[in-house]
């Protein structure tokens, strides 16, 4: 039986156990079942095939590994699995799984195995897995060996111990039956016949069930009937429409996985049909359970005069939040009264409702998803299809139903973009629809909550509240001096790109930080850290650029910068124009493009690039790592080398938390640094995700997470320390801005003030020091005993970055690198 500590480490062998885990599958515990069977056909109908194996309606769950040996014998298995056995320290089930896969990898060389899981119907088993070979002969051959392995890799629970039926002889009704003593249960004890027992152990029976029909080996957690997978006059799994099309399409991919979102799970208890009820909350003090607010006019119509005050409270302690049920029927809604919020806490409400009506609504989930994998000696690519049911066809990401997909396009904003963009992404949007759905949806939203605030009255259910007049753009098309829907919307086109730099995807630290001695004080630190935060910078189609140019000013001028055209700057780069903001941000039309960044230096670079022509498009690495992808596509990901660049500096770095045998592992792999791409397309019945990912940064993951689940003890001690120091900073910013009113305070203080635990700072094999100055203060953790509890030191302050090396035991200052 698989331990907890060594079920968290399987966890951490997902990627590659979803190759070789077939008979492990087989694991999960289930109602005790009959060891194997070996049967005739039932009612001798003919033996099943894996295509007539399932009814449509059984599973919700299918997976397909096709050539099962040649896959297991593959570089790319056997290159993934190469760190996982170095470096995870996998458990023992795990290795004899992998070495039993192995040495039947050529009796399964050409053999699918189907797996599927979710029943939908009742009396199937939970798990099903079976694997097909050429011929009935070696399916009996390979079914004794199967059931000598997994008993093996799965032993049985512990027997049970029961009690066995008394020996002793019946005490008479009429008797009064009295207590026994110490002494009488001794002497029942010695005159206890040598053949009675008072327990026994009943042997467990395995996890498992081993069944064997015509040329299929099956593997499941309970015993089943084919009559059970396929009833008669069912309709076939391999008949039908969405499966057929997904298989068909990748029919070629030696891992194939059929997820039926659109099947009703029969097993699911009936939903009770009962009317829905409301819940009511009262804070008032005066208003009793169930009775009637007063009736009140709208907010929006209620002049602030009318607001009627509310009577005094009744003295109470506290103020209590009474939660009663009520059926809905004649009742119109509830009132929440609640302090009025102070002028710095007021927010428009309309906002609020706008961006949950963005990411609300019902998900558009589509009716079957298909998923592939496949891999060379190159790379490895992740195909998904989506069949999508008839409210689900425009909807770019499922759940955000308001996003919609404009058309396929060939995208050019990789004409735009600088040669060394790190990271983008493009995506086809239809901007009209997107707006009329989000209208929709807020009126929708305000219908069904009826939700406004006013002077901290929240009115819900009220039957005379009506959505703000104009439309929830109403107070921004004000303020902008615009109409959205009439100005803006058709001067727009549909493809919009953002660009952003690998940091924001890898988190590490960047490489410009400037040396703590060229900062002083925590602002000029503060000032410093927001100048390396990765800026965005967006690009948006236009139609009519003059219409554009023209709206701009206006649009700057009314969001906050008041004033701003007397700021503004221009500048030319040939026949570009760059229009800045006292450097606060910058904006130019290229191409057919609007380009948009607060970071002033990079719409410049971006600009100079374009006239210089050193564009991503015309860049080698984007050119041949893209041709894979459709000419006319929805949307497109690029992450550039500059990726696996990153991992190699990562571990180059000695400041990195990972082993000597992982550190060599990943400097062992190819120099060859290549791009991840991405691309979303129509693909006829569906829309198309694919991925394409280079091996070496598969391969590199695969190193990290198996390093990461069987750490060393001092490894985990240097994280924790890393980890005390980033809590010592939230804690200390905490204070300063509560109790300690711009102050930082002491390790003692953050203590008893609860932000801190005691234990936690002393058992961790560091030595954690705090000095504090006014507004400034210092930690350093350092290990109690170098090179056993730890070796690397480590330093933070005021500036929140965790700097460390290796000191020989010594502490660690703000000279050093920044921790990754």
């Amino acid at each position: 039986m698989i331990t907890p500590k060594r079920s968290t480490r399987f966890l951490a062998l997902l990627i590659s156990s979803a190759l070789v885990a077939a008979p492990a599958a087989a694991q999960q515990s289930k109602t005790p079942a009959p060891p194997k069977e070996t049967t005739r056909p039932e009612s001798n109908a003919p033996a099943p095939t894996l295509d007539t194996l399932l009814a449509a309606d059984s599973y919700k769950v299918y997976g397909e590994i096709r050539n099962f040996g040649q896959v297991i014998r593959s570089g790319s298995v056997s290159e993934i699995l190469d760190p996982i056995m170095k470096l995870a320290g996998p458990p023992k089930e795990f290795k004899s799984l992998v070495k039993f896969a192995n040495a039947h990898a050529e009796t399964l060389t050409s053999s699918r195995v189907l797996f599927a899981a979710w029943p939908a119907r009742a009396r199937l088993p939970q798990f099903l897995m079976a694997i097909e070979f050429a011929s009935p002969d070696d399916a009996r051959k390979f079914e004794p060996q199967l059931n000598e392995f997994l008993p093996k890799l799965l032993p049985p629970p512990t027997p049970t111990p029961t009690p066995a039926a008394a020996t002793a002889s019946p005490t008479p009704a009429s008797s009064p039956q009295a207590s026994p003593t110490p002494e009488t249960e001794k002497k029942a004890t010695e005159n206890k016949p040598e053949t009675a027992v008072t327990k026994e152990e009943t042997p467990a029976p395995p996890q498992f069930v081993i069944k064997q029909s015509g040329n299929l080996v099956f593997i499941s957690d309970t015993a089943f009937t084919f009559k059970n997978l396929r009833p008669k006059d069912s309709r076939l799994l391999a008949e039908d429409p969405n499966f057929r099309q997904m298989r068909d399409r990748f029919a070629t991919e030696p891992l194939f996985l059929y997820f039926d979102i659109a099947l009703e799970d029969k097993n699911r208890p009936p939903v009770a049909t009962n009317e829905p009820k409301q819940v009511e909350v009262v804070t008032d003090m005066n208003q009793k359970p169930g009775e009637e607010p007063p009736e009140m006019e709208p907010p929006e119509m209620m002049p602030d005069t009318e607001t009627p005050e509310p009577p005094a409270p009744v003295p109470q302690p506290e103020a209590t939040l009474e939660v009663k049920v009520s059926p809905p029927p004649g009742q119109s809604g509830v009132v929440v009264t609640q302090d009025a919020p102070s002028s710095a806490e007021t927010f428009d409400p309309l906002y609020y409702m706008l961006m949950g009506s963005m990411f609300g609504g019902q998900s558009k989930y589509p009716d079957a998803v298909g998923v592939a994998i496949s891999f060379d000696s190159e790379g490895y690519a992740v195909r998904v299809l989506l069949i999508n049911g008839p409210d689900a066809k425009s909807a770019l990401i499922p759940f955000i139903p308001q996003l919609i997909s404009g058309p396929s396009l060939v995208l050019e904003s990789p004409s735009v973009l600088p040669a060394d963009t790190e990271f983008f992404v493009a995506a086809s949007l239809d901007a009209p629809q997107i707006y009329d759905r989000l209208v929709k949806a807020f009126n929708e939203s305000f219908t069904a909550d009826r939700a406004v605030y006013r002077g901290g009255r929240v009115v819900y259910g009220r039957s005379g509240a009506k959505p703000p007049e104009g439309g929830p753009f109403a107070s921004l098309e004000k303020q902008l001096g615009i109409k959205i829907k009439d100005d803006l919307l058709p001067v727009l086109g549909n493809e919009i790109a953002v660009s952003l730099p690998v940091s924001t995807v890898t988190g590490k630290p960047d490489k410009e930080t400037p040396p703590a001695e060229q900062t002083s004080g925590p602002t000029s630190n503060q000032n410093a850290a927001k100048k390396r935060a990765p800026s965005p910078v967006i690009l948006i189609s236009v139609k009519d650029k003059q219409a554009a140019r023209a709206l701009l000013p206006r649009i700057i001028d009314s969001l906050g910068f008041k004033g701003a055209s007397t700021l503004a700057q221009t500048e030319r780069r040939g026949d570009t124009e760059i229009v800045s903001y006292a450097n606060a941000l910058a904006y130019a039309f290229i191409g057919d493009f609007f380009v948009f960044s607060t970071d002033v230096a990079a719409t410049r670079h971006i600009v100079d690039s374009y006239v210089n022509h050193q564009t991503l498009a015309s860049d080698t690495h984007f050119r041949n790592f893209t041709r894979w992808q459709p000419r006319q596509v929805l949307g497109q990901v690029y992450v550039s080398p500059a990726l696996m660049d990153s991992y190699r500096s990562w571990a180059n770095d000695s400041t990195t938390l990972i082993s000597d045998a992982t550190r060599d592992f990943l400097l062992r792999l190819s120099p060859t640094s290549e791009p991840v791409t991405y691309a979303l397309s129509n693909d006829g019945v569906g829309s198309l995700h694919e991925l394409h990912v280079p091996k070496n940064l598969v391969l590199m993951a695969v190193a990290g997470i198996s390093a990461e689940a069987n750490q060393s003890p001092l490894m985990r001690n240097e994280s924790m320390a890393r980890g005390i120091l980033y809590m010592i900073t939230s804690s200390e910013e905490r204070y300063r801005h509560e109790a300690g009113k711009g102050s930082y305070t002491t390790l003692d203080q953050l203590i008893a003030q609860g932000m801190l635990s005691k234990d936690m700072l002393e058992n961790n094999g560091y030595k954690i020091e705090l000095t504090v100055s006014g507004d400034k203060f210092e930690a350093t953790a350092v290990p109690t005993e170098y090179g056993k509890t730890g070796k690397l030191s480590y330093f933070v302050d005021q500036t929140g970055i965790v700097r460390g090396g290796d000191h020989g035991g010594g502490p660690a200052t703000a000279a050093d690198r920044p921790v990754q």
